[in-house]
């Protein structure tokens, strides 16, 4: 059977919410996701979900119902670069990226649990256009497209710059 996900906010009410599964924040309990209001969701290879919040991003795992909560932490470049995580996607080997409102884009990096940021850098051409990141595609090269306040760049991991189209 084929699950389909949806983000609400915590004043949405449904009269058939009996059938869903609810994942949301509890201050009380670190097992629930940062924030309650969600700005993304992407299905991973494994099943697991990938869910972008106002405050960070988390990782559930649906087999056990696991939550993980990355977040985002001062002049530590190896966390999530901002907390409104806007759009998270999958690429073809099985990578996670995530778009952030004013920290850049970040691939995350399971063997070593972290992230690799990227940011925008006035003295590089080819790096991030904008901090601000709304939207990502992954198109069949595996190169990954950015929508973002100052157009639309395509980010090349072969190459592992910006290619930048307005």
């Amino acid at each position: 059977m084929r699950q389909y996900f949806a983000g609400l906010s915590d004043t949405a009410a449904d009269r058939y919410a009996s059938a869903f599964s609810n994942f949301q924040n509890n201050p009380f309990d670190d097992n629930s996701l940062s924030n309650s209001d969600i700005l993304s969701v992407t299905e991973d290879r494994h099943g697991d979900l990938w869910v972008g919040t106002e405050g960070g991003l988390n990782h559930i795992a649906l087999r056990t119902g696991k939550v993980t909560r990355y977040l985002h932490q001062a002049n530590n470049p190896t966390t999530v670069p901002a907390d409104p995580v806007t759009a998270v996607v999958e690429d073809p080997n099985g990578a996670i990226w995530l778009g952030t409102w004013g920290g850049g884009f970040a691939r995350y990096q399971a063997e070593s649990n972290n992230f690799k940021q990227y940011k925008h850098n006035p003295s590089k051409p080819n790096s991030l256009r904008d901090n601000v990141v709304r939207t990502l595609l992954v198109d069949n090269n595996g190169d990954i497209w950015l929508g973002g306040g100052h157009g639309i760049s395509r980010y090349r991991p072969s190459s592992d710059d910006f290619e930048h189209y307005t």
